[in-house]
């Protein structure tokens, strides 16, 4: 087992909170539609980023050990940071689309 650093912890931290907030946010709207490339991109990339190359099975089975350690664990602070990008993309596309929605909706007075 390789020890995690505390980039890895940050990581997951982050990216739990963004992808939360997004998930919570589409179904309070009751729809998926925007950003959901970038969601799916940033959940893979932040897996991958905070996830451990030889506990992860999945991974292991699918790219072998030695890949992982040569080649995923070095730009796995990169993949933190686009997976980070990704998800605040993806949740600032559906803040605004939220907030257009709200703003058609709302009726149109004029205060003199």
């Amino acid at each position: 087992m390789i020890n995690e650093t505390i980039s890895q912890i940050y990581f997951a931290w982050i990216e739990s909170a963004l992808l939360g907030t997004y998930v919570t946010l589409a179904l309070w709207q009751k729809s998926n539609g925007v950003g959901g490339k970038c969601t799916v991109g940033g959940g893979v990339l932040s897996f991958l980023a905070f996830a451990c190359p030889i506990c992860n099975k999945f991974l292991v089975f699918l790219l072998g050990t030695s890949f992982l350690l040569s080649y995923l664990q070095p730009i796995q602070p990169y993949l933190g940071i686009t997976g980070i990008a990704l998800l605040s993309y993806a949740l600032y596309l559906k803040i605004k689309l939220i907030k257009f929605q709200h703003e058609k909706e709302l009726p149109i007075t004029f205060t003199p």
